[in-house]
């Protein structure tokens, strides 16, 4: 798949995820009911901490930040902060954003949509580390190093 194919899957993944997938709960008979306190007040907090981790690792990445999986030129490898437990920490927090919303809105479809977000970035994660290898020499160390590709202890 090519850079640009990436980036609109991406989107549609996020999209089907974040906005579709409830909606469509509600359809095939998961009705959405209005969520209780304690699942709004939990999934912000899992989706505000979500959205932490994507601040902390922007930062890290600075102009080498894109959302192709082709490393920016010039780049460098960066393994410090959260790059140091997770290979993809970028991929990380959007998962936790999507596990975020589907605890204010548990549906079926929406987990599956949490599931369909992982296994998405995984496979581009996949794809993004071929890439890496040829940009950085030191990346198989990094990767020996730094076992977990997007969620510790799963993929």
């Amino acid at each position: 798949m090519s850079d640009r194919s990436w980036v609109l899957a991406q989107a549609a993944v996020l999209l089907a995820a974040l906005l579709y997938v409830p909606l469509m709960g509600a359809i095939i008979e998961w009705p959405l009911e209005r969520p209780s306190l304690a699942s709004v007040v939990v999934g912000l907090i899992v989706i505000g901490a979500g959205f932490a981790l994507e601040r902390h690792v922007a930062r890290l990445l600075g102009a080498a930040l894109t959302p192709k999986p082709t490393p920016a030129p010039g780049g460098t490898l960066v393994q410090s902060g959260a790059f140091g437990w997770v290979r993809h920490p970028m991929y990380l927090g959007v998962a936790i954003i999507a596990l975020g919303w589907w605890l204010i809105w548990p549906t079926p479809p929406g987990f599956a949509a949490v599931v369909g977000v992982i296994v998405f970035f995984d496979a581009k994660a996949e794809r993004e580390e071929q890439l890496l290898r040829e940009a950085y020499p030191d990346y198989p160390q990094y990767a020996a190093r730094v076992r977990h590709r997007v969620i510790p202890g799963l993929v």
